[in-house]
């Protein structure tokens, strides 16, 4: 069972970011294909049909998409229970609920591993400016204190802003990390998301017309197979909930936020 993409525009734009075309295909002992379902426009959709399909006739699946999307949509239950020792906090009003999702520092420890390796990978290149600038600050000040110029003195200073600057911006992605809670509000008019780091915030609100699905993301092609997100999608993109938290909570957060905002499992198969 292989899942194939191809770019849905001709020619010499070919090496151009999307959009993209899937397609199942069962492949044969001859080397050849058969294709099951071809112009599929949703990768999830695609890698949906596929793993089902892989499931039932017991054969392995090969992601072909190479990277573009290895993400596949589960639809939680109607109807989960509450789980035990929850990690987010909850408060009831009426039709309304709201989630409180704790800073990542708080969340499974497996978040915190997979959020550490990504900050080591992604401030490493300031850390680095931030060294090299230390260096070439101590030269430029040890010149001036010797010869006195100003010119020295303008390029040592020059330098400490490329000490601070890195180590600003690696604070900042840090605290985007690590420091940043969730709060998520749903009732039967639409959704409102924020995400507080900080000082900083940032907001967004959703009308339950815009809104076309609540699922979970599921990253089959994982060594161990695990729940990515909450995601919900709107007509023209989607807001992802709840990283870190564990897989049985996010299913029952999922599930509460589709009977809240009144959806059945046939809304977005």
């Amino acid at each position: 069972m292989v899942v194939d993409c191809d770019l849905a525009i001709p020619g010499e734009a070919r090496s151009a970011q999307g959009p993209y075309l899937y397609e199942v295909r069962v492949k044969l002992k001859a080397e050849n294909y058969i294709n099951v379902r071809k112009s599929i426009r949703h990768a999830h959709h695609a890698f949906s049909i596929a793993y089902e399909l892989s499931q039932k006739l017991s054969l392995p699946l090969k992601n072909n998409a190479a990277g573009k999307d290895n993400i596949i949509e589960m639809i939680p239950p109607d109807h989960t229970p509450e789980p035990f020792n929850r990690l987010s906090t909850s408060k009831f009003d009426a039709d309304t609920v709201t989630f409180f999702i704790p800073p990542g520092n708080r969340l499974q420890k497996t978040y915190q591993l997979s959020m550490g390796c990504t900050l080591a990978v992604v401030t490493s290149p300031l850390w680095l400016t931030s060294v090299l600038a230390a260096f070439i600050f101590w030269t430029m000040l040890d010149e001036w204190l010797r010869s006195g110029e100003i010119e020295e003195l303008l390029k040592a200073l020059i330098a400490a802003m490329f000490i601070i600057l890195p180590l600003l911006l690696a604070y900042l992605i840090f605290a985007r990390i690590y420091m940043a809670r969730e709060e998520l509000q749903a009732s039967p008019s639409g959704i409102c998301y924020r995400r507080i780091y900080g000082h900083w915030s940032r907001k967004k609100m959703i009308a339950r017309g815009q809104i076309t699905g609540v699922k979970l993301r599921v990253d089959k092609f994982a060594p161990t197979p695990r729940v990515e997100d909450i995601t919900v999608f709107t007509r023209s993109n989607a807001v992802s909930v709840g990283h870190g938290l564990p897989d049985e909570e996010k299913t029952w957060i999922a599930s509460l936020l589709r009977r809240i905002l009144g959806m059945q499992q046939s809304d977005d198969r």
